[in-house]
C-alpha cells in the first residue's frame, strides 16, 4: 500500500509530481481495451446484485464508506487491478484485506487538496478504479471534463454520498444486525447487511449480505416499500 502525504499548499506540478511518483510504487494499471472487460471485478458472492456497477469511464456512487467499499476496493485488487481512494481519511485498508484484497496495489490520498479534481484526473491514469468522497456534485461542464479523463485510460469512479447526475449505478449498504454479542458481552460473529443496487434503467435490488463467521451469504431481501404522500 502508497499513501500520498497531504496536498494541500502545493502547486498544480508539485501536486501531480507527487501523485505520479506514488502511482509508480503500486504498478501500472491493467485498462484492458476490450469492449467487455469495461466492467471491473466485485465481490463474487454480491455479483448478481453488482453486474454493471462498476464500468470503466464512468461514474457511480455509494452513500457511503463501509464493509462494501472494502470489499470493493478487495474484489478489484485481488483481480490485479489497482486502486486509489481520495479524501476517505477514515478508509481502514486492514478491512480491505481481511476481503482478500492486495494492499501493494492500493495508493491512499487522504486530502486531495484544494483541487481534487484534478487529482482524480491525474489518478485515473494509473489504477482502475477511484473512490472519492467530493460532497456535492461539480457543475456540469467539471462532470464532463472528468469523464472524459475516466474514459481516456479506462477507469471508474466511486463517489461517496448522493447520486450525481448520469451516474451509472447507485449503491447502498447499511449494517441491519451484529451477531455475537449477548447483553453487551462477547465476540462479534458476523454483521448483517442490507446492500441495494439500482443501475441505470433497471429497478433496485436488495439484498442481505453476512459477512464473518465463514464465507460471505447472500439472500434476496424484500423490495423498498414506495411511500405514497397523502
Amino acid at each position: 500500500m502508497a499513501a500520498v502525504p497531504d496536498l494541500g499548499g502545493l502547486d498544480r506540478e508539485a501536486a501531480i509530481g507527487r501523485l505520479r511518483r506514488a502511482m509508480g510504487r503500486i504498478g501500472p494499471a491493467a485498462h484492458p481495451a476490450a469492449p467487455a472487460a469495461r466492467a471491473l471485478p466485485t465481490p463474487p458472492e454480491l455479483s448478481g446484485i453488482l453486474a454493471g456497477t462498476l464500468i470503466r469511464g464512468e461514474i457511480s456512487t455509494l452513500d457511503a464508506p463501509g464493509t462494501l467499499l472494502c470489499a470493493l476496493l478487495a474484489a478489484v485488487t485481488a483481480a490485479g487491478g489497482h486502486a486509489a481512494v481520495a479524501g476517505v481519511p477514515g478508509l481502514l485498508p486492514a478491512v480491505v484485506a481481511e476481503r482478500g484484497g492486495d494492499l501493494d496495489r492500493l495508493l491512499l490520498v487522504p486530502d486531495p487538496g484544494a483541487d481534487p479534481l484534478m487529482v482524480l484526473g491525474t489518478l485515473a491514469e494509473g489504477v482502475d478504479l477511484l473512490v472519492a468522497d467530493l460532497g456535492a456534485p461539480p457543475p456540469a461542464a467539471a462532470r464532463r471534463r472528468l469523464r472524459a479523463r475516466l474514459r481516456d485510460p479506462g477507469a471508474a469512479l466511486v463517489q461517496l454520498g448522493p447520486a450525481w447526475p448520469g451516474s451509472v449505478a447507485r449503491l447502498g449498504s447499511r449494517v441491519l444486525a451484529v451477531e455475537g454479542p449477548a447483553a453487551g458481552a462477547g465476540r462479534i460473529r458476523a454483521v448483517r447487511h442490507l446492500v441495494h443496487a439500482a443501475p441505470a434503467g433497471r429497478p433496485e435490488r436488495r439484498v442481505h449480505w453476512l459477512v464473518g463467521g465463514g464465507p460471505a451469504t447472500v439472500e434476496e431481501a424484500a423490495p423498498a416499500r414506495l411511500r405514497v404522500a397523502r
